[in-house]
């Protein structure tokens, strides 16, 4: 009861925000892909780390917001340092070395790994919540959250979802692009996808992308976004960005299933 209790909070905080889920106009790499908007994917964020060796933040991760102050990303992203001081968030980014005027970024306040990731197999519970020190200003066109599933909501088999992200458009040589990159596409099946992958594909896994176009190194975290469901002309953060073949290439791309873990991040999110 304590932890249903807890979800029906979190998505009445969610709903009260005006911009939940809601996509902005699109323009005109992960891999395959093409260049954002400027706002189109509102709820991506930017995690990076500071380079003493460089004297600069590079962008490590994605990540999406879901509340003013929280962040949801992979836990694989702090598997090499978990304090926070190591990190920033920057929201309303969209070209990585350029100035927006719209990004706003904040030091992260706690870091928190779901306490089984990769238990009982690699990457299995790969999800994490990053609190940010602060809250992102919601009322502009740049910045705003992407609306959690409910428990109900299948998306397997769905199309028309989007993958955002600044990781490599080519594995090799490394390609980076400055501004954010969009794929649009389908979630596999359960079924295709354990055909692909085999054993490797465990409860709380799902597919996304073809053999040519998926995510890539630096969209880790990051956010898979379908129409909603349950609320029309908004989008639900359906995966989180986990893992997938050292070449980008030749195999569908593996993200942690959101709706699987709604009471882990219900009971994280309000206990914090």
């Amino acid at each position: 009861m304590k932890v249903l209790l807890l979800f029906g909070f979190l998505l009445a905080t969610c709903a009260a925000f005006e911009t939940c889920g809601k996509k902005g106009d699109g323009a005109s790499k992960i891999v395959g892909g093409l260049d954002a908007g400027h706002g189109e994917f509102p709820w991506q964020i930017s995690l990076q780390t500071y380079s003493r060796w460089y004297g600069k933040w590079n962008h490590i991760c994605g990540g999406t917001l879901i509340a003013p102050n929280w962040v949801l990303c992979a836990a694989h992203c702090f598997e090499s340092a978990s304090n926070p001081i190591n990190y920033r968030i920057v929201a309303g980014e969209w070209r990585l070395h350029d100035d927006d005027t719209t990004e706003q970024t904040f030091d992260v306040e706690k870091i928190v790994r779901h306490q089984q990731f990769s238990r009982p197999q690699r990457f299995q519970h790969d999800i994490s919540l990053i609190k940010i020190k602060g809250k992102v200003d919601f009322t502009g066109a740049y910045a705003g959250p992407a609306c959690l599933p409910t428990p109900n909501d299948d998306y397997h088999g769905v199309k028309n979802c989007w993958l955002s992200g600044w990781g490599r458009t080519q594995a090799q040589p490394a390609t980076r692009p400055n501004v954010l990159q969009k794929l649009s596409g389908y979630i596999w099946t359960d079924a295709d996808l354990k055909a692909e992958w085999g054993s490797k594909i465990q409860p709380g896994m799902m597919g996304f992308g073809t053999h040519s176009t998926s995510a890539c190194m630096g969209d880790s975290g990051g956010p898979l976004v379908c129409p909603s469901k349950s609320k029309p002309g908004q989008y639900d953060v359906a995966g989180v960005v986990s893992w997938g073949i050292g070449t980008c290439s030749g195999k569908a791309g593996i993200f942690t299933e959101v709706k699987q873990f709604l009471p882990w991040i219900n009971e994280v999110v309000n206990s914090n």
